[in-house]
């Protein structure tokens, strides 16, 4: 849900007024100096006049609400349409592949059915059988001619 815009100019504001200065916010200085910074006008100006400077924070704060507001709001429509292309994504998949009986059939819709591998000779049975089948091996130091 998005924050409604009263709220985010008030966390926006709180932030520009205190926040570090390497971010560019103003690190808790008094108000008429940072008037004096936004508007190149002195800050014993501002210090007679603090509605004008207040307004002058607020003005500041509802801009960089507004560039927030519309970022914000871009990332929620981008995340709403991904989401909304995974969903459709899903039903797709469910409607091809949603009883386990139909994969077989729309695989072979696809693709013919492979052919069954011929058995092979590396069966259990084979191998024994192999053992068996291979003269007897001399003891060691014994070569195999000296048997014969």
């Amino acid at each position: 849900m998005m924050l409604p815009l009263g709220m985010l100019r008030g966390v926006i504001r709180y932030a520009m007024l205190h926040g570090p200065r390497s971010l560019g916010a103003y690190n808790g200085l008094p108000m008429p100096d940072i008037c004096a910074r936004l508007t190149a006008v002195g800050a014993t100006h501002w210090r007679q006049n603090p509605e004008q400077c207040v307004e002058q924070v607020n003005h500041e704060a509802e801009a960089w609400s507004v560039v927030f507001g519309g970022v914000l709001s871009l990332w929620l429509v981008y995340n709403m349409a991904v989401l909304g292309v995974d969903m459709a994504r899903a039903s797709v998949y469910r409607a091809f592949f949603n009883r386990p009986s139909q994969v077989a059939e729309k695989a072979e819709m696809w693709a013919p059915p492979l052919e069954k591998p011929q058995q092979s000779q590396r069966t259990p049975e084979a191998a024994t059988l192999r053992l068996l089948r291979r003269p007897p091996t001399p003891p060691p130091g014994e070569s195999p001619t000296e048997g014969a």
